[in-house]
């Protein structure tokens, strides 16, 4: 095998979610393309039959039209595709092995992440092939590979964006409880008065850096002593309360 020959494997793929997506979309009509427009496109689909489907379905619902069997099976018709995908049995077929609307988004995700990998093996291969040859700057080189690479990883982010609803009503939840409480530590204590105030505890989310020169103290375990400015020795532990926080207290010897 030379430097550049490859092991011939079939790429991967998914063809029984590819069917449950698009007999799903004929089953619940137009109502559900929205959603799954933010994680497929007609690439992602491993077959030239189901991406010629898939197509179809988003020129039906870009004019405003159904989306089901019917309209389906008559448009690819007009365009001389009927045949190309199998026929009206094709589609029928479709129908019987769609899933339920609950799911579609699992099978469109799963239809993604084949379409993922398959990229992710011919952006490889060139790269591999541009190694071998060498023909531009090394540097060049890398920050092209790693461009390529980091646009697959964005994809797959596709699709995971919230309905705005669904934050803002968890959001005000959140800040009602907060302003319930009456108290200026909203989140868990620490246990340092100061520390506190400034950053009213710990908050979720956060994301905290313990900055200090080296041998100040900042990897010490909990079990050892250390001397506060009042020449008090202490020992830090950790506990988990009932709520299974974490908690850092203070406890005086």
């Amino acid at each position: 095998m030379s430097a550049l020959e490859l092991p011939t494997r079939i790429p991967p793929h998914n063809l029984d979610a590819e069917r449950a997506v698009l007999g799903a979309i004929l089953l619940e009509g137009r109502e559900t393309l929205p959603r799954v427009i933010e994680v497929l496109r007609p690439s992602d689909f491993y077959t030239e039959a189901h991406r010629a489907t898939y197509s179809t379905m988003l020129r039906l619902f870009d004019r405003g039209e159904p989306v089901d069997l019917l309209t389906l099976q008559e448009e690819l018709r007009r365009s001389d595709q009927l045949e190309f995908v199998g026929g009206p049995a094709a589609l029928a077929l479709l129908v019987e092995q769609a899933s339920i609307a609950a799911h579609l988004i699992s099978y469109a995700q799963i239809v993604r992440d084949m379409a993922v990998l398959r990229e992710l093996i011919q952006t490889s291969t060139q790269i591999i092939g541009q190694a071998f040859e060498a023909k531009e700057d090394v540097q060049a080189l890398v920050d092209d590979a790693e461009r390529r690479i980091f646009s697959l990883a964005e994809r797959r982010l596709e699709g995971s964006a919230l309905p705005i609803g669904k934050i803002l009503k968890n959001t005000f939840e959140y800040i009602e409880r907060l302003y319930e409480r009456k108290e200026h530590v909203t989140g868990i204590a620490t246990g340092f008065a100061k520390l506190d105030l400034e950053t009213s505890g710990l908050q979720p989310a956060d994301f905290i850096i313990i900055a200090g020169r080296p041998s100040m103290g900042k990897a010490q375990p909990l079990d050892a002593r250390i001397k506060t400015l009042g020449e008090t020795l202490v020992t830090i532990r950790l506990h988990q309360d009932v709520t299974a926080r974490l908690r850092v207290n203070i406890v005086r010897e």
